[in-house]
This record gives C-alpha cells, structure tokens and sequence, in this order.
C-alpha cells in the first residue's frame, strides 16, 4: 500500500531503492496468486453448480418420461379393452403430469435466477 502512495505521490519514473525491491516483489506475487487463486475457485464452483443444475433437470425430464410411458402403456392396454372411462381419466393425468412438471421446471430455473436486489 505504501509503495501505491509512493508512485501516486511521484508520477516521475519513481525508482525503488535495493531494500524495497525484494518486499515489493513478494506482495506482487503473493497479490497475484491470490486473485487467481480466487477467480479459479469461483469458476469451478460456477461450473459445479450448472453441472448440478443440468443433472436435476435432466433426472426430472427422465422421470417424466418414465411416467409417461406407463401412461401411454396403459392408456393402450385401456383402449383394446374399451375402457371409455378409464382412458379419460389417463388423459387427464397426462395432461396433469405435464402441468406439474413444467411448473416444477420453472420454479426450480426461477428459483436458480432469483437474486436478492
């Protein structure tokens, strides 16, 4: 910090004496390796959290691909055996299913967006 105070104070090529040399390039070092050392950590948290982020919503999407299928596995089965009502009960849960995972979707990508302005 003093060394700032120094060259801000001089704008002329200011000139270190041999005892400041050592001590200056130390900090500089140590200021270095800090920041990157910090700006490598965030940056593999940043990518952690879309790697997660990715995984959960990829899990979810597989579920409801899942759950579909025996939907439309039964609403077959359903259909061959002329079950009116049955089939429109399975209609309606898929339409269900849908809604509830597309809102699960959306506020959990809401949830990831909020900040606290």
């Amino acid at each position: 910090c003093i060394i700032c105070v120094i060259v801000f104070q001089y704008p002329e090529p200011a000139r270190l004496g041999e005892h400041m040399g050592w001590p200056a390039w130390v900090y500089s070092t140590v200021l270095a390796f800090a920041i990157i050392f910090r700006t490598a950590l965030a940056y593999r948290r940043f990518w952690e959290g879309v790697t997660a982020s990715m995984k959960m919503l990829s899990l979810w999407r597989s579920a409801y691909a899942s759950l579909l299928g025996f939907v439309d596995a039964s609403l077959e089965e359903h259909k061959s055996r002329g079950n009116d009502e049955i089939v429109e009960e399975l209609l309606a849960a898929r339409k269900r299913l849908l809604h509830w995972f597309s809102l699960l979707f959306a506020v959990a990508v809401q949830t990831l967006q909020w900040r606290e302005e």
